[in-house]
């Protein structure tokens, strides 16, 4: 992973591709699902993924319509 992300100079790491992953699987996938994607016990574990970015909220606001 490393030799690739130096070719574009960015960090890749597989940590970071499967947050990547938990991340966009959770604007479309139900919860649980992803949960049983990615192996994890509890969904506690899983709604990490859930928390809102500031991208996230900077597009929300972005879209409301006057």
């Amino acid at each position: 992973m490393n030799k690739y992300g130096d070719r574009v100079n960015v960090k890749v790491t597989p940590h970071m591709l499967r947050h990547t992953l938990g991340y966009k699987l959770v604007k479309t996938t139900p919860l649980t699902t992803i949960q049983q994607i990615l192996g994890h016990d509890h969904v506690a574990t899983t709604n990490i993924y859930t928390l809102t970015t500031q991208q996230d909220m900077a597009e929300a606001l972005a879209n409301i319509e006057w």
